[in-house]
């Protein structure tokens, strides 16, 4: 039994090393357990690390992501003193040991010369997430020559900019100085729009296969830049400042895109031919404004999308819920040459009750009064499941994902000759 217990050890441990994530303190912990809880998570194994212990050195080799986070939400009383920097201390000194380390996530953290000199020494070091940390203590020389020195695939940044504003006001000072990380990498995101200015502002260009923007707020100038980066395959845009600016996103400049996600307000900004696979008309400012303001928001790409019909290579398509019911029940709005698609989602938001006035004169979807939101959700899957069924507007659809007001997914199958569609999952 013994024997099988070291095994059952040995095949097992290296799987829960695979990802680290290094905190303060548990979430359920109180600040008076500090140095207690702070014994008893990763300080012994970092400690054991720098002892040069076999055991845990053999388990450094298998760490491949690691996380640091919450050490910036310590009251600054106690950021200087032990246990805590030492124990942060100890972390940095251990890093190096973990020599198949390629991702590190810093999140509300400090970030110091020394713990950039200890991600230098990684080998394999490739991603970094960078979230609500605190620059003000790095200076253009050290930014500059750890940009010099790392390799770098992919790059996050993100300072939070519509929660907290404190964060952002600390590092604006320095968000321009991480421009020169960008130059070399293939994967970028950001919600910074100092540090995208200063990118569009410069005049090497980068060499982004992927690029996620989530704050916007000139997105004239974003367009003309984006048109430039010609090894794009993939672009989110988010955040989207509204402008009376006349500008579009010229699809057909970037000949590598497939991958394209925007709010459905800037349908009506999209121009020329492209060879999508993937587009996606979706935003995260669904989950905060007011049905009104949002109405007003969608309305907007409404006879945009009429004339947006160009689906020929499309596979994938997410929609909010009142463009699929303009689809349903008017022929002008219906996609034309998606004929190869496979996947549809569609989400509900605050529209679903401004959505009735789009189609109250189709029978499937009218009804006799006032809705609550599970009510709401389950009237409208049931509508487009059944129109998705008569009305053969994507002849290859396999698969129709439906997300509701309250968070709830249904996911459905075309179960292929019968032309049935069956419930797959509902995902709470």
């Amino acid at each position: 039994m013994a024997l099988v217990c070291r095994y059952f050890c040995a095949q097992i441990l290296p799987c829960l090393y695979k990802v680290l994530i290094f905190c303060p303190e548990p979430k359920e912990e109180s600040l008076g357990n500090r140095r207690d809880v702070l014994s008893r998570t990763f300080i012994p194994f970092c400690q054991d690390i720098n002892r040069g212990e076999a055991f845990a050195e053999s388990l450094a080799l298998e760490i491949t992501q690691c996380d640091i986070r919450d050490w910036i939400d310590v009251p600054s009383e106690t950021l200087d003193t032990s246990p805590v920097k030492a124990s942060l201390d100890l972390l940095i000194k251990a890093l190096p040991a973990m020599t198949n380390l390629a991702s590190i996530v810093l999140s509300r953290t400090t970030l110091t010369p020394t713990l950039l000199e200890s991600i230098l020494r990684l080998e394999k070091f490739t991603s970094l997430h960078i979230q609500c940390c605190d620059l003000a203590g790095m200076t253009t020389k050290v930014i500059h020559d750890f940009a010099s020195r790392v390799k770098l695939q992919t790059f996050h940044f993100f300072s939070n900019v519509m929660q907290d504003e404190q964060l952002v006001s600390s590092a604006g000072a320095s968000e321009k100085e991480l421009l020169s990380l960008l130059m070399n990498i293939s994967t970028f995101g950001t919600d910074s729009w100092p540090l995208i200015s200063a990118m569009i502002a410069s005049d090497a260009v980068p060499s982004f296969q992927t690029l996620d923007i989530f704050h916007i707020l000139d997105p004239a100038a974003l367009c003309d830049f984006l048109c430039r980066i010609s090894t794009l395959t993939s672009l989110t845009l988010d955040g989207v400042a509204p402008t009376e600016d006349s500008y579009f996103l010229v699809l057909s400049n970037l000949k590598q895109l497939r991958h394209l996600s925007c709010p459905p307000c800037l349908i009506s900004r999209l121009s020329g031919s492209q060879n999508l696979s993937t587009l996606s008309f979706y935003t995260r400012a669904h989950q905060s404004e007011d049905p009104a303001m949002l109405a007003s928001f969608i309305k907007a790409g409404l006879n945009s999308w009429k004339a947006f019909s160009q689906f020929i290579s499309l596979r994938e398509l997410c929609l909010p819920l009142i463009f699929m019911l303009l689809i349903t029940v008017d022929p002008l709005y219906s996609p034309r040459d998606a004929k190869e698609l496979k996947k549809l989602t569609v989400f509900s938001d605050g529209t679903a009750a401004i959505s009735r006035d789009f189609i109250i004169s189709d029978p499937i979807f009218m009804d006799g009064g006032p809705m609550d939101d599970n009510i709401k959700d389950a009237f409208f899957m049931w509508g487009l499941i059944r129109i998705i069924g008569h009305q053969k507007h994507f002849p290859k659809l396999e698969w129709f994902t439906f997300h509701g007001l309250n968070d709830r997914t249904w996911k459905w199958r075309n179960e292929g000759m019968s032309g049935k569609w069956r419930p797959f999952q509902l995902l709470e």
